[in-house]
């Protein structure tokens, strides 16, 4: 007797382990531009899931291998079991990312080309709500300019929520469509002569899920444009809203009234950004960019390991050291936080 409950109790531990092991996660991201949805699991050296491009709706199959240094490879398979394609990468999980990222090379498998792709976690913690993404794009051949623009959709929670989240959602990704699409239609006949040949202005406005419960989420919006030049510009934007109030959360609203949270947050960012940028920026251009300023923290989100800050290109360092991301933790926060919180997830 004693024996068998031994055999149960070893059993019921591994079976306990690998269920731990396993990692299921959700991922935004693109291929050569083009945005996709991926849901990987991962369990110990075997990766596998789904994806789908969002303007086709269609999932394909993916089965691979992962190592411990994050290296994997996927085979993609249609509905019918057919291998159409593979991806090879990386996994990491960076310190100052919100969570995982896959980056590395699509390619197809009757093509020897391939094609790069990026993808950034979506942390999303619903009972029973969901995301799903809708598209509004624009191509005019004679003025020589493509817009594509993804914002998210919520149903499954409190409607009347989720009719403003989606409502306010879509106006704050369509923001720059009207003014790019104002410079676009000003262009003259010889500025689009002049346009690098096989080139084209594009305006593309894509999210991310950085953080969502039954009680708030926190929207990323990536918008990149190109209009010639070296390389285009991207920048990002925030949505943060309660589900409970049907209302955008301000960075104040997070805080006890005279608490001084700039300089809170403004004095953390700057001693971070300084200890890793380095000799890619200089103490004066941090210091105005992640000064005590409310407009230099517009770009916020609430994410599962702190008060996550985005600051965009130039903004504290050259194009050259891309966007940089600082996390507080939220004990770095406790003593200003706001007592009654809405938010109870931090």
């Amino acid at each position: 007797m004693l024996k068998n409950k031994l055999i149960l109790s070893t059993i019921l531990i591994i079976a306990t382990a690998i269920c731990v092991s396993a990692q299921t996660k959700t991922f935004g991201g693109y291929i050569s531009g083009i945005p996709v949805k991926i849901s990987l699991v991962r369990e110990g050296e075997k990766l596998s899931g789904t994806y789908f491009y969002t303007r086709i709706g269609t999932k394909l199959n993916l089965n691979g291998t992962i190592d411990a240094e994050g290296n994997f490879k996927l085979k993609e398979t249609d509905a019918a079991g057919k291998t159409t394609g593979g991806f090879t990468g990386k996994w990491t999980e960076e310190a100052n990312d919100n969570g995982a990222q896959l980056e590395g090379e699509w390619r197809k498998t009757s093509s020897s080309e391939s094609l790069g792709f990026v993808a950034n976690e979506q942390v999303i913690e619903f009972t029973n709500g969901k995301f799903s993404s809708k598209n509004f794009a624009e191509k005019n051949k004679l003025k020589k300019f493509e817009i594509s623009v993804d914002y998210p959709v919520i149903s499954g929670v409190n409607v009347a929520s989720a009719t403003k989240f989606n409502e306010l959602a879509k106006v704050r990704s369509i923001s720059s469509v009207a003014e790019f699409r104002k410079a676009m239609m000003a262009q003259t006949a010889t500025d689009v002569k002049n346009f690098p040949s096989g080139m084209t202005n594009t305006l593309d406005v894509s999210y991310s899920v950085e953080w969502a419960t039954d009680d708030f989420v926190s929207i990323s919006f990536m918008t990149s444009e190109f209009t010639g030049g070296a390389h285009g510009n991207y920048y990002i934007s925030a949505l943060n809203f309660d589900l409970k109030t049907g209302k955008e959360i301000k960075l104040a609203d997070l805080f006890e009234p005279n608490s001084a949270y700039l300089k809170k947050i403004s004095d953390y960012s700057i001693a971070d950004l300084k200890t890793r940028l380095g000799e890619m920026s200089d103490d004066e251009w941090i210091t105005n960019g992640a000064g005590n300023n409310a407009e230099n923290y517009e770009s916020w989100f609430l994410t599962k390991k702190g008060l996550m800050i985005t600051f965009n290109p130039y903004q504290v360092a050259a194009y050259a050291a891309g966007m940089q991301t600082v996390i507080i933790p939220y004990s770095e926060l406790s003593e200003i936080l706001r007592k009654q919180m809405v938010i109870k997830s931090i």
